[in-house]
């Protein structure tokens, strides 16, 4: 065989060899996606009784839904076949807290008259932690298109916890005058922002060159405030859909 002939064989077995598919390696750089989550968040019960400033005393129960399914929407760079960074914003859910607030043996006083009094509230509290996050992607490739990831980075959070209160005060007669019952129906909002850390781990499948699938569960760290009486953790599990370009 001639080195001619040799030389054109290796450069056809060349051509062959970079034309399989490989996707575990290559990498694309700039990537964006979509996921969906189902989120567990630790929101305490609460059974609380004291002292009522006004006098008597103040009585707090509720009971949380912890769970909930979210979504986020994300995009990257893909620095090296083994690191990558992340921008993501990230909706964890909406998790409700409901339960009663009581005044019991709540004195009104005139300079004529006094009485006791109970007044009763039901409380309905949605609570709504999302944000901007920013992560740093430790990669592995495997085989065949598979990928092992670890992830750790930083949660900018805008947490709502908007309140529905219903509260009853009953008829009552003071200095001979008589005060119908009465029902007041409310709704209030408050906001917290903080940053919490988050970590997690993953794995990819990449059937084609544009496109992978991924799988992760992550936990992001006291997400929260002690202003709204909730500061715990929040754990995902979720699947995401990514383009690569």
């Amino acid at each position: 065989m001639t080195n001619t002939r040799i030389t054109a064989l290796i450069t056809a077995l060349a051509a062959g060899v970079l034309s399989l598919p490989n996707h575990a390696q290559i990498i694309t750089h700039w990537y964006f996606g979509a996921g969906l989550l189902n989120s567990d968040h630790e929101v305490p019960d609460q059974n609380l009784s004291g002292p009522f400033s006004g006098g008597g005393t103040q009585t707090l129960n509720t009971v949380a839904d912890t769970s909930d399914n979210g979504w986020k929407l994300f995009g990257g760079y893909q620095l090296h076949k083994h690191f990558a960074v992340e921008a993501a914003f990230i909706d964890l859910g909406k998790f409700n807290r409901v339960g009663t607030s009581n005044l019991i043996d709540v004195p009104i006083v005139t300079a004529e008259d006094q009485i006791i009094i109970d007044v009763e509230s039901d409380l309905d509290t949605e609570l709504n932690p999302q944000g901007l996050s920013l992560t740093g992607i430790a990669l592995l490739p495997l085989f065949k298109g598979f990928s092992l990831n670890a992830r750790a980075g930083l949660l900018f959070t805008n947490y709502q916890a908007k309140t529905r209160s219903v509260t009853r005060i009953p008829a009552f007669i003071l200095e001979g005058d008589e005060f119908p019952a009465t029902t007041i129906r409310d709704t209030f909002t408050e906001t917290v922002n903080d940053i919490e850390f988050s970590a997690g781990l993953g794995f990819d499948y990449r059937p084609l060159a544009d496109w992978s699938i991924g799988f992760q569960w992550e936990r992001y760290f006291d997400v929260g405030s002690d202003d709204i009486n909730v500061e715990e953790d929040v754990d995902i599990v979720g699947v995401s859909v990514t383009y690569h370009y």
